[in-house]
This record gives structure tokens, C-alpha cells and sequence, in this order.
């Protein structure tokens, strides 16, 4: 589970859409998660979506 994203708490996936479009495309996120009971933070690198084909 999110728990937080760039030191933004995450309650719902609006928050968690809103903090990534904050973020700096190919920069460092942190985001911290709540896994098997452990918190643990790990870095993201935000991208652009891909082009839909077609």
C-alpha cells in the first residue's frame, strides 16, 4: 500500500495521480509503501505515457 509519495500522504489514488503529475518527468520520486508490514521507501523515475498505436 502507498503510504506516501514525495513526503505527500497518499490516502487515494487521486493523491497518488496528483503527486505523480507534480513530479519531474525522469527525476527521482521516493515513494513509501507499507509492504508484508515493512515500510519501505523506494525511488521511482516518472516517464511519459506511451503513444497509443493505432
Amino acid at each position: 500500500m502507498i503510504q506516501q509519495i514525495n513526503g505527500q500522504q497518499i490516502r487515494t489514488a487521486d493523491d497518488v495521480q496528483q503527486a505523480v503529475d507534480k513530479s519531474q518527468i525522469g527525476g527521482s520520486l521516493p515513494v513509501a509503501v507499507s509492504r508484508n508490514g515493512q515500510n519501505v521507501t523506494v525511488s521511482v523515475r516518472p516517464d511519459e505515457f506511451p503513444a497509443k498505436a493505432g
